[in-house]
């Protein structure tokens, strides 16, 4: 990719009068006038990859003769060799990520002892040394030459040894078949799935291929076998926060999982709750894992088809201290919860790495006997629940002093109405507090007595003729 060069090998082999060269492209010449002269390159030249350049020789009796020739113009060359990754000790590396440009031969280089099938092909398989893997990592070095020059590029590869865990799925003292193990490694990148297997017909599962490193272990009941289980942690936790972790750097045995169980055994009721889990970034879970049917292996369903699949949704009683069933989100990133009887609800959702907040309280009855409005999504290390006719999809109202003591002043969007009234909810969406809204001394604000309240966070929502209106405060 030089910016000049010098025209050699032109020959006229008769008397002539003149020479005259032209280009095709943006550059020019230094004489266009003379036999050899040095041709400079224009960037339309260089972007269009060749210039022609013509030379038209002016003899006696008004003859003119014309020829051409083709200056193609090459870059520097090129060289990627790859992302730097890691593979287990005994497997190969397929460098298909690798690539060059603008070269005349590519040749591939090892700092260690392994081998290249190929080491002239841009995309070879290296096959890791004894000294590699004792070392347990190798620089792959890729060279592309041209008569430009050359350029380098190196991948460091890490090797890692892997070790096997075996165990059986229990619930109740009954061992459990064909449910679902997701070993979950958490690290300094976070939390998240690696490997996932089925219990067999005895309750066995085996990972045989796990890298060193810390791991949580969670374990799925089928959903439509359930029988009172609900998914959970080694040994027997349903949260990952207070779950026992694995230690991994050796093969480990006889790792015995209790599914935890209901606290209570629903009648069958007219009532229903469903939802849906949007689709994160791809980077908060493992596409392998996630968007893959999970008891039925030949499924032609495609997953995570607008939603995120496989997620654990679980539903509670009003004061959340009851859990009273579960489900997974389905291929289109759907939950339900059908044949409830009427009452009060929460809805909360379980994946390893992330807080939760649960839901605001959902009441079923005659009047509303279908909620279908609940979202779940990823965000910052957290499950966000939100009801599409949450609090926080209405008007804000502005509250003070925040945080309050006694008494809270509240100026809403809408007028002031006699018959407003204001619902206050904890942080676990229970309503602890309905009040009316008394009108203050202030201007176009009204008083609300939280003497009462224990001292947290709490949402509000105030309910007026013209609409609702919401707000969080403190209470010291």
């Amino acid at each position: 990719n030089q910016d000049a060069v010098q025209i050699m090998g032109g020959t006229v082999p008769y008397s002539y009068l003149s020479i005259s060269w032209f280009t095709s492209g943006d550059g020019y010449f230094d004489d266009s006038n003379i036999l050899s002269p040095v041709y400079f390159t224009g960037e339309t030249d260089k972007q269009e990859g060749k210039v022609v350049l013509t030379m038209g020789v002016s003899a006696m009796g008004g003859i003119k003769l014309y020829d051409s020739l083709t200056l193609n113009i090459y870059d520097d060359p090129f060289a990627f060799a790859g992302n730097d990754t890691t593979i287990f000790a005994d497997a190969q590396l397929d460098l298909t990520s690798a690539f060059s440009q603008y070269y005349e031969s590519i040749h591939w280089v090892t700092t260690g002892d392994g081998v290249f099938n190929n080491d002239t092909l841009q995309n070879p398989v290296y096959s890791p040394g004894d000294m590699d893997i004792e070392l347990g990592e190798v620089e792959l070095v890729l060279m592309a030459v041209s008569e430009c020059g050359m350029a380098s590029d190196t991948l460091r590869l890490l090797i890692e040894p892997f070790f096997a865990m075996q165990g059986k799925l229990w619930y109740k003292g009954q061992l459990v078949q064909h449910g679902v193990v997701i070993a979950v490694k958490d690290s300094e990148e976070g939390t998240r799935a690696v490997e996932m297997e089925q219990t067999a017909d005895d309750g066995t599962f085996i990972f045989s291929r796990m890298m060193e490193g810390r791991y949580y272990i969670y374990a799925v009941p089928d959903t439509i076998l359930t029988n009172g289980a609900v998914p959970g942690y080694y040994a027997n936790n349903l949260r990952w926060q207070n779950a026992h972790y694995f230690k991994v750097d050796a093969d480990i045995f006889d790792v015995d999982i209790m599914l935890p169980a209901v606290d209570y055994q629903l009648p069958v009721g007219e009532g229903s709750i469903s939802g849906s889990f949007e689709m994160p970034a791809i980077n908060m879970f493992t596409e392998d894992i996630y968007c893959n049917s999970w008891f039925e292996p030949n499924s032609s369903r495609d997953f995570c088809d607008g939603g995120l699949s496989n997620i654990t949704v679980l539903l509670y009683n009003s004061n959340g201290t009851k859990l009273l069933d579960y489900t997974l989100t389905d291929e289109l990133g759907n939950f339900f919860f059908n044949r409830l009887p009427y009452g009060g609800y929460i809805i909360d959702a379980e994946k390893a790495g992330y807080q939760t907040s649960v839901s605001s309280l959902i009441t079923l009855s005659p009047q509303h006997m279908e909620e279908t409005g609940v979202i779940l999504e990823l965000s910052n290390e957290k499950i966000g629940i939100y009801r599409t006719d949450d609090p926080a999809k209405h008007p804000i109202a502005k509250v003070y002093p925040n945080p309050a003591t006694d008494k809270l002043y509240l100026i809403s969007p809408f007028e002031l109405d006699p018959s407003a009234y204001v619902d206050i909810y904890n942080v676990y969406g229970q309503l602890v507090l309905t009040t009316a809204a008394v009108q203050s001394s202030q201007p176009d604000s009204w008083q609300v007595n939280v003497s009462t309240l224990p001292a947290g966070m709490y949402v509000g929502k105030w309910h007026g003729p013209q609409g609702n209106a919401h707000f969080t405060f403190i209470k010291n």
